[in-house]
């Protein structure tokens, strides 16, 4: 039987009336993610904001290699959640500190972007956060040298 977001809804409500919706929402899986990074995964919006609103916090969801949720939406190249979470980034006190924030191996969400060919994605952080182009380089010039049209638009626009 497939979850519905109206069931979770449903579920979120119920919980937090009764006091134990951080219970519900705080385990996490034996991989180490948490019911937001599985509903990002899914590229689920609608859940997602449903667990936003209900409390869970997007900026320290890492898993055990220190992935960001932006790191892992660009990978999977979820673009509508990436925009969402974008613009959250973007009203935080340290605007776009979580687009620049780097997983243990280094790498920030646009390098990752890079690094699975999410054309779309590197575009709408390029154009962002632009500043993270300059330690991105390599990573476009590796993953879309097939494509010379795209990355010399993406210097030449930032």
């Amino acid at each position: 039987m497939a979850v519905s977001v109206e069931n979770c809804k449903l579920i979120l409500e119920r919980e937090e009336r009764q006091g134990s919706l951080l219970k519900l929402l705080s385990p996490r899986d034996k991989f180490g993610w948490s019911c937001l990074r599985w509903a990002c995964r899914m590229g689920n919006l609608q859940l997602m904001k449903q667990l936003l609103f209900h409390g869970m916090d997007w900026v320290s969801d890492l898993d055990p290699d220190g992935k960001t949720l932006l790191h892992l939406i660009c990978a999977l190249g979820h673009n509508h959640i990436l925009n969402y979470l974008l613009n959250l980034d973007s009203k935080q006190e340290e605007p776009f500190g979580v687009t620049r924030r780097k997983d243990s191996f280094g790498m920030t969400c646009l390098q990752v972007a890079c690094f699975f060919g999410q054309s779309e994605s590197v575009m709408m952080i390029a154009n962002r956060v632009p500043e993270l182009l300059s330690e991105t380089l390599f990573y476009l010039f590796i993953s879309f040298r097939w494509r010379p049209d795209f990355f010399s638009s993406t210097i030449n626009n930032n």
